[in-house]
């Protein structure tokens, strides 16, 4: 069985609030502009995540 108290989500940056990404846009209507084929926007929005379970055996 899964207990919920030990569940925790651990951030490992915050593109939203970290100052090293403060230079790019938040707006997300920067997706919508033109750009060269294989460039990835640098917005700053939280927008991916990846979830991870860890010693999923013991749970």
């Amino acid at each position: 069985r899964i207990n919920p108290i030990f569940l925790f989500v651990q951030w490992i940056n915050n593109l939203e609030t970290d100052g090293r990404y403060v230079s790019w846009p938040s707006n997300v209507q920067e997706l919508l502009r033109p750009t060269f084929p294989g460039v990835i926007r640098q917005i700053r929005k939280n927008f991916h995540n990846l979830v991870c379970i860890a010693g999923a055996a013991q749970i």
